[in-house]
């Protein structure tokens, strides 16, 4: 096959470029593209000249030729002998695979963008709910109002001031509201004014029926951006908002209401969304099924995190473990000896459990990538805390995955020896959607459970008081502020992956330290950090603690400093080849920064780290607003048949939960069900973000790195 391309001559008055050159820049393997049809072999290079035409026009063509089935793509480039060039992007594919759930194109009328009229908030419209709020919930939002009306905010023009004792809260406040403007102006992309048709029923072979429920009704809202999550507008939607507002277009502008209106999740597709109107929307403004409306649409954040990390800037007590000061400060001695532990990680024990004689220790970091030990010595140092009196160990995760891993791992397999003693309490949310058996068993054990098994328990201070380690993440942690614990309850806050969280996520346990609370924060800089929208990306990481007080305590002439910041090198979970490329394309650009000290067993008869190229396109899944590739889980499945197959003797009996899976949400589920499809339902597959850094005993892990093929 061949298409061609016709570049028409310029008018008059137009300055004259003559073509300099064309080519072909990209090599695909299994395929063949020519700038000449009737060539022997394939031609990737012409100049201008030979391809003009007496007109001065140029006549390009592109041929190709292929024998395999797959999706091949080509980049095609015109050169005027300036910068930049021309690009046009070819794709060819052979075989046209049929791929369920695959959406239309979207539509070419988006409606009218309307986020620059006025933006809607308490201070300028009466905003008639449909959501149920708690009174706490309610308050928190009374009290830290929206930038636009807050009288707290002001963007700060000494930012370039160092942070100190006086600013530091009005410097995490105002980044705060730094930070939830920039999402508005996102969300406020979505905003917008048009013809909206209501109707009781939605039927959809996407999501199939839905009936609105007695008195309210739905309606199908275009927006002009893409809602994949690889969009700033798909990411934040799905991630922090939950409705919308909508109000009748009114040229005299004299009613100042405006209405709740739900998001249905599970009805949205890449340019679409529905929404369901409450029964007061409806029946004040005397919406009928099958009518058309002029209505305006305005899409808002849910401002509670915002609201909860303001609360945890103004409950901090003092700001002496977010700014230590190392004149007051001593480094914990500590003489007992602990077997199985490298020299760097027995220094990070001594620092926890060591005597300080009442004296102020700052805040232990450490530092260290993943398979090094942080977990485990986090982990063994709570155990020898609960051997001295008088101790009680708060240790929070960002994430629930790694908070359920402790127990898993670390404690259930201890507390099952003989020591009851060492018993956690494991405190969880319950999530909307999530059922308390999507918990592993073990876990639950260790959890606050209501009688018939179906939900968690909100935390209480009986419970507390009969766990010497309690274990939860950031986020669960700053409902214990509502439990009037003593000062100084928790002698000891250990904080896991804390590179991963904003500084603001940090301080809702930190808010529960007292005068003489040990702080300790671990993590590794090179996960993937916290999102935002109000900075570059390569200043994101700047904004969690750890990272802060790490080029805090570099810039402290101190060698206390030096001390309380300890780097972990020595890997254990991987392979030497494994950890050799990381270390050097990942990290510090040295192959030994990072020591594999291990001896873990590589495949004989295979290459410790491969990369599979695979022939395929991505389609966008409209349940999950995901991206999966069916070529790329069929490659998956048959690297995962291939590895049980060749099963090494080094790695003992063959175990399929031995072997990782990772990916992206649709991508998972859809190897997941692959995978059970020929018996391999035991093989873990897991979302990538659930599981950075967290050890696991798998002999191997292979990353499905789906993507979509719009963004590139």
């Amino acid at each position: 096959m061949s298409v061609v391309y016709r570049l028409l001559k310029t008018p008059p008055e137009a300055i004259v470029r003559l073509l300099a050159h064309v080519a072909l820049l990209k090599q695909e393997p299994g395929a063949s593209f020519s700038l000449d049809e009737n060539s022997p072999e394939p031609c990737t290079y012409s100049t201008g000249e030979q391809l003009c035409n007496s007109d001065m026009t140029y006549d390009i063509t592109v041929s190709f030729k292929s024998n395999n089935p797959g999706l091949y793509e080509q980049w095609l480039v015109f050169d005027f002998d300036m910068r930049p060039v021309l690009l046009q992007k070819l794709k060819v594919k052979v075989r046209q695979q049929p791929s369920p759930n695959l959406l239309e194109e979207p539509p070419e009328d988006f409606g009218r963008p309307s986020q620059n009229l006025e933006h809607w908030h308490r201070g300028n419209r009466v905003i008639v709910p449909c959501m149920d709020k708690t009174e706490v919930q309610e308050e928190l939002l009374k009290e830290y109002k929206p930038p636009q009306i807050s009288l707290q905010y002001k963007s700060l023009d000494d930012s370039n001031t160092a942070m100190n004792h006086q600013n530091y809260k009005k410097k995490m406040h105002s980044f705060l509201y730094t930070e939830e403007q920039a999402e508005d102006q996102i969300v406020s992309r979505l905003n917008v004014r048009g013809t909206i048709t209501l109707s009781v029923t939605l039927d959809d072979p996407q999501f199939g029926m839905k009936m609105a429920p007695l008195g309210e009704l739905f309606c199908a809202v275009s927006v002009p951006y893409t809602l994949t999550p690889d969009s700033p507008e798909g990411w934040v939607l799905r991630r922090s908002v939950q409705s919308a507002l909508i109000a009748p277009v009114s040229s005299d502008n004299k009613s100042h209401k405006v209405y709740e209106a739900i998001i249905l999740r599970d009805a949205t597709s890449e340019n679409k969304m529905h929404l369901q109107l409450s029964k007061r929307c409806c029946s004040d403004l005397k919406l009928q099924s099958n009518e058309t409306y002029e209505m305006e649409v305005q899409f808002h954040l849910n401002r509670l995190k915002f609201c909860e990390m303001h609360k945890a800037i103004d409950f901090l007590p003092d700001t002496e473990r977010v700014l230590p000061d190392f004149r007051n400060c001593i480094v914990p001695v500590n003489e007992i000896e602990f077997p199985k532990v490298n020299a760097k990680q027995h220094a990070a024990i001594d620092f926890i459990v060591g005597d300080s004689d009442g004296r102020s220790v700052a805040p232990l970091l450490i530092y260290g990538p993943f398979g090094t030990g942080k977990t485990f010595t986090l982990a063994t140092a709570a155990k020898e805390l609960v051997r001295q009196p008088h101790t009680r160990v708060l240790i929070c995760t960002l994430t629930n995955s790694s908070a359920d891993l402790y127990i898993k791992d670390h404690f259930h397999p201890y507390v099952n020896s003989g020591h009851p003693e060492m018993k956690p309490l494991r405190i969880k949310a319950n999530k909307q959607g999530v059922l308390v058996s999507s918990t592993d068993e073990i876990t639950q054990k260790y959890c606050l459970l209501s009688k018939d098994g179906q939900f968690f328990l909100p935390p209480t201070k009986s419970a507390l008081d009969h766990h010497r380690i309690v274990i939860t993440t950031t986020a669960m942690a700053r409902h214990f502020n509502d439990l009037k614990l003593s000062d100084g309850y928790f002698t000891h806050i250990l904080i896991d992956e804390a590179s991963q969280m904003l500084e603001c996520e940090a301080l809702m346990p930190l808010g529960l330290a007292g005068p003489v609370t040990r702080v300790v924060l671990a993590g590794d800089h090179m996960q993937m950090g916290p999102k935002l929208f109000s900075t570059d990306d390569d200043q994101h990481s700047n904004h969690s603690l750890l990272n802060r007080l790490f080029h805090f305590y570099q810039g402290c002439e101190s060698s206390t400093a030096l001390k309380s910041r300890i780097f972990f090198h020595e890997n254990y979970r991987n392979t030497k080849e494994i950890v050799e490329f990381v270390s050097t394309h990942f990290y510090v650009g040295k192959s030994d920064a990072i020591k594999a000290v291990g001896n873990v067993p590589a495949h004989p008869n295979s290459h410790t780290l491969r990369f599979h190229h695979v022939r395929g396109e991505s389609h966008l899944d409209s349940a999950s607003m995901s991206w999966f590739n069916l070529d790329e889980v069929e490659c998956v499945v048959e690297i995962v048949q291939n590895l049980l197959r060749d099963w090494p003797i080094a790695w003992g009996n063959h175990d399929q939960s031995s072997i990782c899976v990772l990916s992206e949400r649709c991508q998972v589920s859809m190897i997941r069900k692959e995978l059970q499809k020929r018996f391999l339902g035991r093989v873990t597959v897991e979302n990538i973000s659930n599981v950075q850094g967290i050890y696991h005993e798998n002999n191997s892990k292979i990353w499905s790195g789906i993507y979509s093929n719009r963004a590139l």
